[in-house]
């Protein structure tokens, strides 16, 4: 769902999408080419039940004013292509998933880790601080005994490798107790971690 106004399903005509109340959610529906599929990388939208699962692009977090013009443009005119039809499969840059950032004004690929709005690393809980409680949860979210906000799963996945595991939790208790730090790469939004001295 996005923001109760257009509804990502019917927006979509036919995404698998997660409904409010569900708990975690991963669509069944599978694409019939198998050398793909068209699952987003948080497991939130399945575009392989969309009418044209081939030509439809998602972009989170895009609200509907104050949106930065000239990174929109710049996607509208990819897609304007007067040599046919774009697939999603065309272009790196421009892939079915990608993601729109209130902080830097860009919109991009999702696997970019494009810095959302609250973007702190560690802070699963979006407190503002990154404590014992910020591990505990993201170890409860590794079990899946516990759902967490798009922008704290980004905050949780401290290894950048799309999920959150064990290992985040460590890393997260390790930025509490002040063992490591944690910060972000700004090339490629990315969180970055530094051992502290002494």
């Amino acid at each position: 769902q996005s923001d109760s106004l257009v509804d990502t399903t019917y927006a979509s005509l036919g995404a698998s999408s997660p409904q409010l109340n569900d708990y975690w959610f991963r669509s069944t529906a599978q694409c019939k080419d198998k050398t793909h599929d068209h699952m987003s990388r948080d497991d939130w939208e399945d575009a392989s039940t969309c009418l044209f699962p081939e030509n439809t692009w998602f972009i989170k977090n895009l609200p509907h004013n104050g949106v930065e013009t000239m990174s929109l443009a710049k996607v509208c005119l990819f897609l304007l292509d007067e040599n046919g039809q774009r697939s999603v499969w065309d272009h790196a840059l421009y892939p079915q998933f990608m993601y729109y950032s209130g902080v830097t004004g860009e919109v991009g690929p999702y696997s970019a880790k494009a810095v959302p709005d609250k973007y702190l690393p560690g802070d699963v809980d979006l407190d503002g601080d990154v404590d014992a409680d910020d591990a505990r949860t993201a170890l409860r979210v590794a079990l899946k005994m516990e759902n967490i906000t798009e922008t704290g799963f980004i905050n949780g996945d401290i290894d950048n490798d799309g999920q959150i595991t064990a290992f985040d939790a460590r890393a997260i208790l390790a930025a509490a107790i002040g063992k490591i730090n944690l910060s972000v790469d700004e090339e490629t939004g990315e969180i970055v971690t530094e051992p502290l001295e002494g």
